[in-house]
């Protein structure tokens, strides 16, 4: 029987104050974290890459 998986996906910018108590509240609840960041320029890729080796940065228009 196939077992479900649950990832968290976010798109992210500049979010270095609220990632990591996101991410934190997360960690164990989700299978997989995947991080799309639109261009941050403070400390939200470090933060992102200490929860998941799944990140991609995104720079053209999403919106």
């Amino acid at each position: 029987m196939n077992q479900q998986r649950i990832s968290l996906t976010m798109i992210v910018r500049n979010e270095s104050a609220h990632l990591a108590n996101c991410l934190e509240s997360v960690k164990n609840e989700v299978d997989e974290i995947v991080i799309v960041d639109t261009g941050s320029i403070d400390d939200t890729v470090s933060i992102a890459q200490r929860y998941t080796q799944t990140y991609f940065l995104s720079l053209g228009k999403l919106f």
